[in-house]
């Protein structure tokens, strides 16, 4: 091997170190240790983004783009119209992940449970286009939703999905074109109107924001997913120009990118996320025997001094009581007193 070529293979090999640096980095942001009774908020800004696509076929004019930016998840899938009649179908979408565990303070490990509350707030923007025909909306669609989700997971590895304990949808849609397009017009005024209505009818948007709330009881010491979650997807049964015995052709666009001007399209966690952990019983028992051993120790080693005396101008002698003699509950009976003096 060349000198030339061995250090092409050292940058390689330090670009990949570099990048496996800065994805665990980002990892370690996303990872968090709560304890009970506290109220932690997590930046989304610094959240794991996982993505995924998949692309049936090999329609040259198929587009697929996903990612994230800042707090924000993009996704982009659209196709292009093609001289032969072929199909075109994908899906795709962006995952941002943070992770934490619960920690009640008592040492036990994960036996005990704690109640725990995620807010998290959301908002989104998307446009939709589709030009197909089809009157059972089968062919022919895009589609996208949003879910904030609850999971089991793995300490460091936010790509290992586990049992889902609690999940919420944020928003979804599906746009199968537009409606009563396929219907004849008998005169020039209804053909147009109808015509603005087909072309109107292809264009959809979807905008609005919510605050998504997830709570559940988690075990103490076992590490927790948060996800917010943005997937969609395209289908069309042709992207070609209308043809002889292919009646049917659609040209779907979904877009969580950006707009014409190029404002911001997606999905966003708009602010911080939000946990907040109770207490479990254990940790209150553990607290009050704390507090009562306490009051034990100090009761053990108190003394005061008092006067006492015999009559009037005698009690001026000072005297000091003994230690506290503290029985169990069994041995603390009326039978340890001294008897009363009789009347």
């Amino acid at each position: 091997m060349s000198l030339l070529k061995m250090k092409a293979l050292d940058r390689s090999q330090v670009v990949l170190a570099t990048l496996l640096l800065l994805t665990n980095a980002t990892a370690l942001r996303a990872q968090t240790t709560i304890a009970a009774g506290a109220v932690h908020t997590i930046a989304p800004e610094g959240l794991p983004c996982l993505t995924n696509e998949t692309i049936v076929g090999d329609n040259p004019l198929l587009s697929v783009r996903k990612g994230c930016d800042g707090a924000r998840s993009t996704l982009l899938i659209e196709t292009g119209v093609t001289v032969l009649p072929l199909p075109a179908q994908a899906t795709a979408g962006v995952t941002r992940v943070a992770q934490f565990r619960v920690d009640d303070g008592t040492g036990s490990g994960a036996g005990n449970w704690l109640p725990v509350h995620v807010a998290i707030p959301i908002k989104w923007i998307v446009r939709a286009f589709n030009d197909s025909l089809d009157p059972t909306n089968i062919t022919g669609h895009v589609a996208a939703n949003s879910t904030a989700r609850l999971r089991e997971g793995t300490w460091g590895d936010p790509t290992v999905a586990g049992r889902v304990l609690s999940e919420v949808s944020i928003q979804g849609f599906t746009h199968g074109g537009p409606n009563g397009c396929l219907s004849v017009p008998k005169g020039k005024i209804s053909a147009a109107i109808t015509a603005v209505k087909c072309v109107v009818g292809s264009f959809m948007k979807d905008e609005g924001d919510s605050h998504v709330d997830l709570a559940v009881v988690l075990q103490v010491g076992k590490t927790y997913n948060i996800e917010v979650d943005l997937q969609g997807d395209l289908d069309s049964p042709s992207t070609s120009v209308p043809l002889p015995g292919v009646p049917l052709v659609a040209h779907p666009r979904l877009n969580f990118e950006s707009g014409v001007s190029g404002e911001p399209f997606g999905l966003t966690i708009d602010g911080d996320i939000r946990v907040t952990v109770g207490t479990s019983v254990g940790a209150e028992l553990q607290e009050l025997r704390n507090l009562i051993e306490q009051l034990r120790r100090d009761l053990e080693s108190h003394t005061h001094e008092y006067l006492t005396g015999r009559g009037a101008g005698h009690n001026d002698a000072i005297a000091t009581t003994g230690a506290a003699v503290l029985g169990t509950s069994a041995s603390s009976t009326d039978s340890s007193r001294p008897p009363r003096a009789k009347r």
